[in-house]
């Protein structure tokens, strides 16, 4: 069974218990659609939490900020907030983040 999950915007501990209660209900698989990064501190965790899980991740609007090189141009905070999450990634979860599907099949 695949559990579908988004927008964890870098919260650890709330991934922490919906990883939980999917797999509680038999979740074998673990499909992200994406914002694995964004607003909250623990970015770095949260990214490798899922590819620890095997997940794998659709790339939201925050992931592609952090691997394309585009910040948000729409709002400083947003913007300010990416810029802190390029320092407390590291590159093997860059890396991980640019692996993202466009699209699943």
């Amino acid at each position: 069974m695949r559990a579908l999950i988004s927008d964890i915007h870098a919260n650890l501990a709330a991934l922490e218990a919906v990883l939980a209660d999917a797999r509680s209900r038999g979740a074998t698989e673990i499909l992200c659609l994406g914002d694995v990064v964004g607003y909250n501190g623990q970015p770095e965790e949260c990214v490798q939490r899922l590819k620890a899980e095997g997940a794998r991740n659709i790339l939201g609007n925050h992931d592609q900020y952090v691997t394309s090189g585009k910040n948000c141009e729409r709002s400083k905070v947003v913007a300010s907030i990416i810029d802190k999450h390029l320092e407390d990634l590291s590159t093997d979860s860059i890396t991980w983040l640019q692996g993202s599907l466009d699209s699943v099949t």
